[in-house]
């Protein structure tokens, strides 16, 4: 079977603070627990430095002057970061945490907080991230893989994953029974599996039903 495990990532937690000391507390905490950290002290800031791509978590202030961390929320969305998202506040209520999840927050954490339920959250943070990049990588790879198969592979393929067998497939296609056995075996080559529950996983992976 066809390795098709994601690219090794190394994560960071990216603090958008404009209070300098929170920056310095939060900062100094995950890197003594060790995690790799940068902070910004504005959102435009973290958004100039810290490309789409990046992986890791987003701890943001819930009101900063400019852009606060529900319009920094969006903005990320709308440029295409997938790294979850912190809100924090020392002003916190119920209002401004349904608005925060609401708008797309992972979590919402009122200061002062407790030191090991933060480090906890952003554990998770990072779990969840990690996860979502190897689903897209898994996706990414699988499609590049099938891309690989001819029109008439693909098609051969689908019908296979549909359950036909290749008198069936041949009746579909117009072709005879020979040519299917030779765009099965071809295809199977190309996407260096065997079985068809190898096809029907990496067919799955690739984001088709």
């Amino acid at each position: 079977m066809t390795d098709i495990a994601g690219p090794t990532v190394h994560p960071t937690v990216y603090i958008v603070d404009d209070d300098a000391a929170v920056c310095d507390a939060l900062g100094c905490l995950l890197e003594v627990t060790g995690f790799s950290v940068a902070t910004h002290d504005t959102a435009l800031h973290f958004l100039h430095h810290c490309p789409p791509d990046a992986a890791g978590c987003v701890v943001a202030d819930l009101r900063m002057p400019g852009m606060d961390g529900i319009a920094l929320q969006a903005e990320m969305v709308r440029r295409g970061y997938r790294m979850p998202i912190i809100l924090i506040s020392a002003h916190g209520d119920v209002s401004s945490a349904v608005g925060a999840l609401r708008a797309g927050a992972v979590d919402f954490l009122e200061k002062p907080f407790d030191e090991g339920l933060f480090i906890s959250r952003i554990t998770e943070a990072l779990h969840r991230d990690d996860v979502q990049r190897r689903q897209q990588a898994d996706v990414a790879s699988a499609s590049a893989l099938l891309r690989r198969l001819s029109v008439r592979e693909r098609e051969v393929a689908a019908l296979m994953i549909e359950g036909h067998a290749n008198k069936i497939i041949a009746d579909h296609m117009s072709i005879s029974v020979r040519t299917v056995e030779t765009h099965r075996a071809n295809l199977l080559e190309k996407l260096g599996i065997r079985t068809l529950p190898e096809l029907m996983r990496l067919w799955l992976q690739a984001g088709n039903r």
